[in-house]
């Protein structure tokens, strides 16, 4: 069985593969989030802020989400989130046949998708936001101090969030060159591009690319409304500034720029 990790910083578009290989492949196991998922993120965050030991970490995935997907005996079996940007290096280890597929996003969309998806008025956002680990404390990671970290904002951290967990996934799937491939998120949107990129990705994962598999990205899925945070274009200076401080270095070298 080959297993296929789809991640990213979320509100990359990983629901919407995963959705796509369920919808096109037989033999196929898609999930986007599943409960078991949430911890595992947690758990993560945990781990990289050195608040748990590796051998606890390894032991935890093993035990729990290890032993979840070996519930599963089709070809392929497809993870498509944000949550387990750090548990797919264990699986590397467990599984013969690991696939990394990286989704990156322009950090300005991101960050507006973001702030209005988890600042819904929803019970669930309420606790999230107030769950410990739930997201990577920037001062646990040596990225600032506790006392910067705190006067931080959302709009900041979210900025920040986008750039340490796109480099931590290059940082440890990148070595591996045969098994990761990266993938912008607005090349399989938008029409000029979709085709080659989806023919690339899923020559990476050995399947087999067909035209009409191109129809199902014109489908609007998993939106987040407009809410709190206009699209980047009607930002504050201090906001685009903002940006380019925690994001710059990192757009630029993804092809992303300001014009």
């Amino acid at each position: 069985m080959t297993k296929i990790f789809l991640l990213g910083s979320h509100r990359t578009g990983t629901k919407t593969f995963g959705g796509f290989f369920q919808e096109y492949f037989e033999d196929m196991t898609s999930f986007h989030q599943y409960d078991l998922l949430r911890w595992v993120n947690i758990w993560s965050n945990m781990y990289v802020s050195g608040k748990m030991p590796t051998s606890m970490f390894h032991w935890l995935l093993q035990k729990r989400w290890i032993k979840a997907i070996n519930q599963y005996d089709t070809k392929w079996y497809v993870e498509s989130n944000g949550f387990n940007y750090i548990a797919a290096d264990y699986a590397k280890t467990v599984f013969p046949k690991v696939k990394i597929i990286h989704i990156i996003r322009d950090p300005r969309d991101f960050v507006t998708s973001y702030y209005n998806w988890v600042k819904r008025p929803t019970k669930a956002n309420k606790v999230k936001q107030n769950l410990p680990y739930w997201n990577v404390p920037g001062d646990q990671v040596n990225a600032f101090s506790r006392q910067e970290w705190r006067q931080m904002d959302d709009f900041q951290r979210y900025c920040w969030y986008w750039t340490y967990k796109n480099e931590k996934i290059e940082e440890i799937y990148k070595r591996d060159n045969t098994n990761y491939h990266l993938l912008k998120f607005e090349d399989i949107i938008h029409a000029e591009k979709r085709a080659e990129t989806l023919q690339a990705c899923l020559e990476y994962l050995e399947l087999p690319y067909h035209s009409e598999q191109l129809q199902y990205f014109d489908r609007k899925q998993n939106q987040s409304k407009e809410g709190l945070l206009t699209k980047w274009r009607k930002w504050s200076p201090e906001q685009k500034q903002q940006l380019e401080g925690y994001c710059g270095d990192l757009m630029r070298k993804y092809g992303y720029s300001w014009n």
